[in-house]
């Protein structure tokens, strides 16, 4: 108030020019903005930004936050190019040209959905689309005017169409834009987590664009964090191929194991390398990380009718075999098992039991 009394033309001079700016803004940039004024500000600048739950997507949360944390792995994804897809704008093509065309609607909250287009209503000068993954229901199809991008009572999306691929096929293709569509959201949630002034983010575009890892139950519903790690670093990795950042993952988790054979009576002793990304380790009946790492590489003694040939002796041996750690990685990630099977009922069972860890652990027994 003060401000409008005192220089009300200062004011006025200012607000033309903030909108003159986002006037000049592409229609996309001002539809993926997607930041809302609100009072859940941070009590501090320095204090952490959380992730909004999306019902049972804690596994989801907490690995997000833990991939966050390592400041090597956060620099590579948010320094990495995200590949898009040849995409024309729909004013191109004419009303029939655009029946039998693939499109991408890119919606206000940032997320992205695609369809095909199936007719083309001359009467209304509206198009019928059908979204993908819908049935062949004709209740599933929508009429939408593309030229005005904006269906009956929703958000207006910037509707973009996709010509056909030109060196894939369009499975290939689509695989492809999946793929680059979970790095570009995980950037993004990443983004916020680091620069935001909320005290907490809707990451629900990441969880959308994650359900193409295929995890065993809905991406909304609870999932095993270690299945939901394989899947979203797998994805992440084909992401950064071809690019400076591909080997990135690999410097950060990756290790590897030796699987050996040592003969109890001869020197002729093997030892295999196996690539690893984390380490499964048991927990029941374990009190603790180093107890739960000794059973990993306790090994088993190949004896009797389980001795194992010498292929530099041609006979069998008592074997002493064993599996232990040969290269750590920079980032160790440890799994414990807390699902397991229950023998009396054959049923998978959690394990709420206690397991303790030190602040500082000494791998050097493990190798």
């Amino acid at each position: 108030q003060a401000l409008v009394k005192r220089r009300q033309e200062e004011l006025h001079r200012l607000l033309a020019e903030l909108f003159a700016f986002t006037e000049k803004g592409a229609d996309g940039l001002r539809n993926r903005w997607g930041y809302e004024c609100s009072f859940d500000a941070k009590a501090t600048p320095t204090q952490y930004v959380g992730l909004r739950n999306q019902g049972c997507t804690c596994y989801m949360n907490s690995l997000l936050q833990q991939l966050f944390m390592i400041p090597q792995l956060r620099d590579a994804l948010m320094a990495a190019r995200v590949k898009r897809r040849r995409t024309i704008p729909v004013q191109r093509l004419t009303d029939e040209e655009l029946v039998g065309q693939r499109i991408v609607l890119h919606w206000e909250s940032s997320t992205k959905t695609e369809a095909q287009v199936t007719d083309f209503d001359r009467r209304t000068g509206k198009h019928v689309i059908k979204h993908e993954g819908s049935s062949s229901n004709s209740s599933d199809e929508v009429v939408m005017d593309l030229r005005e991008a904006r269906p009956d009572k929703k958000e207006m999306p910037v509707v973009e169409v996709v010509p056909p691929p030109k060196r894939f096929s369009p499975q290939v293709a689509h695989e492809r834009e999946l793929t680059q569509r979970v790095l570009e959201q995980v950037q993004r949630t990443f983004c916020y987590l680091q620069w935001s002034e909320k005290r907490f983010f809707d990451p629900r575009p990441l969880v959308e664009a994650c359900k193409c890892l295929n995890l065993n139950y809905s991406v909304y519903q609870q999932n095993d964090a270690s299945e939901f790690c394989d899947k979203l670093l797998d994805k992440l990795e084909a992401a950064l191929k071809g690019g400076p950042q591909a080997r990135e993952l690999q410097m950060c988790f990756g290790g590897k194991f030796a699987n050996q054979k040592i003969p109890q009576d001869c020197e002729h002793r093997t030892e295999i390398e196996e690539p690893f990304i984390k380490v499964e380790l048991i927990i029941r009946g374990k009190d603790s990380i180093q107890e739960s790492l000794a059973a990993f590489v306790e090994g088993e003694m190949m004896d009797g009718e389980n001795k194992v040939e010498c292929e530099k002796c041609n006979t069998k041996k008592v074997i002493f075999r064993r599996t232990c750690l040969s290269q750590l990685p920079n980032v160790l990630i440890l799994h414990l098992k807390r699902f397991d099977l229950d023998f009396s009922t054959f049923e998978t069972v959690k394990l709420n039991n206690r397991c303790a860890f030190p602040m500082r652990l000494n791998m050097k027994p493990y190798t």
